[in-house]
């Protein structure tokens, strides 16, 4: 049995070899997992020849969508309810400065490959055979537990790749070669080249990983943290802030974030990480890294909790729903972890839920008239409600009598 026996999606695959102008490959992580007998998720195809062109005949052919990205050759296919697949022209890079995006022209595989960031990323599967090329010993790194670059001018180009080899590293259980490591300290200072987008996109891939503080620690050891922003937690303050996100998401918080299609543990860990820092020391971080506008709203609204709790401990709860009802559920869950105050879990349990039986509709039937008083009474009703004072309709209306004057 070959690798290419033991591929998800064979017939798909089967079906861009037949369609492509040249030979294709399946290259990067889907051999280097097969190798390592883990599941091959990433389906990355390069092609001698017009990539996106193939794409499109994919789609004609099959449906689903297609997203194409002429500046580097490439196109992503997503199947109807199927894989996504990375259709990439075999092309040759070259960087104009350190730390600069790569300027792209058709090429072969050699070059292709030789373009990679790490030697377990070069490997090649030919479809039309089945075939496995390595012309950059990755197997004898991936035997050995090594990541090593291609060249030593490497990180220079893409600066990015510091990142990626420890994220590597943690994931596979592997060591950073030691001529690999040897390029670190020259390299550091290229990482403030690095845009907002790029650095932060690295910080979100190892977030997404499931040994995420491993990765971070294994970073700040190698000073690949503090080059982001000094203000950065890191060493022992990065391992409290983050230890109480290893569980995960648990109820009644599993849909604390408020965009589905981004990652919730990812919120959770940045929420959790960047929240013990003052107001202004986080107006630097999202200068240097941008989250999304949602995400840095979330994570000052927990900072701004987290330095608050003193003075609610004791409080009522009308008081913490007072103070909670406008902050994210996920800056609430965030520091209820950090800080384990029992009032947190009650308020998204339990409290949040609580309101008047009197509706808004039934008090302007009542004769209470819309306005700043209406509100007002909606409020106290509530605040009744949670701190004991009432528990019945009955005791609701006695209460809206005396509150309007009525008898």
């Amino acid at each position: 049995m070959s690798l290419f026996d033991l591929l998800p999606a064979q017939p798909l695959l089967q079906q861009i070899e037949r369609l492509a102008p040249g030979q294709c490959y399946l290259v990067g992580g889907a051999p280097r997992d097969l190798l390592l007998g883990c599941p091959a998720l990433d389906l990355d195809i390069v092609i001698e020849g017009d990539a996106p062109a193939v794409g499109r005949a994919l789609q004609r052919a099959q449906g689903g969508k297609l997203t194409q990205h002429a500046a580097f050759l490439t196109a992503t296919w997503q199947a109807p309810g199927g894989p996504a697949l990375d259709l990439i022209t075999a092309r040759r890079e070259t960087y104009p400065r350190p730390a600069a995006l790569p300027q792209v022209t058709p090429s072969t595989l050699a070059d292709d490959l030789a373009r990679r960031d790490f030697s377990l990323n070069t490997l090649a599967i030919r479809l039309a055979d089945g075939a496995l090329l390595d012309q950059h010993h990755a197997q004898a790194d991936l035997q050995n537990g090594l990541i090593r670059v291609l060249h030593d001018a490497s990180f220079f180009d893409d600066p990015t790749r510091l990142y990626r080899a420890a994220r590597y590293a943690t994931r596979y259980g592997f060591s950073i070669a030691p001529s690999t490591l040897a390029l670190f300290p020259a390299a550091l200072p290229l990482v403030a080249r690095l845009s907002p987008e790029r650095l932060r996109h690295e910080l979100d891939l190892i977030l997404d990983e499931p040994r995420a503080l491993e990765t971070l620690m294994r970073l700040d050891q190698l000073g690949l943290l503090e080059i982001i922003a000094e203000v950065l937690p890191r060493g022992a303050d990065l391992r409290e802030n983050l230890a109480p996100a290893l569980g995960g998401l648990s109820a009644p918080w599993s849909g604390t974030s408020p965009l589905k299609a981004y990652p919730p543990q990812r919120a959770l860990t940045y929420t959790l990480w960047f929240s013990p820092l003052p107001a202004s020391d986080l107006q630097k971080l999202q200068a240097r890294l941008i989250l999304p506008a949602w995400l840095y709203q979330t994570v000052s609204a927990a900072a701004a909790l987290r330095r608050e709790l003193p003075t609610l401990r004791g409080s009522r709860p009308s008081a913490w729903v007072a103070r909670l009802e406008s902050v994210p559920l996920l800056a609430v869950y965030a520091i209820f972890l950090a800080t384990r105050q029992p009032e947190l879990e009650i308020y998204a349990q339990k409290w949040r839920d609580i309101h008047p039986h009197l509706s808004a509709a039934r008090l302007q039937a009542l004769g209470v008239a819309p306005g700043p008083r209406f509100g007002e009474v909606l409020r106290r009703l509530r605040a009744a409600r949670l701190d004991g004072e009432i528990s019945s309709a009955a005791e609701e209306m006695t209460l809206l009598q005396k509150l309007c004057g009525t008898p």
